[in-house]
């Protein structure tokens, strides 16, 4: 789901905001922590985690 997200949206890994993909795929906030260890082990990158201070 996360580098479909990043083709359609001609997004490079760098520039992944996981809020906004949340919100594309109407994910629940719950799953964020998840879905940051995916995007990281995937897109090789490190998502900060001033990201879950909602």
């Amino acid at each position: 789901m996360i580098k479909n997200y990043l083709n359609t949206t001609d997004i490079e890994p760098d520039d992944f905001n996981i809020l906004r993909f949340a919100e594309s795929y109407q994910l629940e906030t719950k799953h964020l922590l998840f879905i940051r260890n995916v995007a990281e082990q995937e897109l090789g990158i490190k998502i900060s985690q001033g990201v879950f201070s909602l």
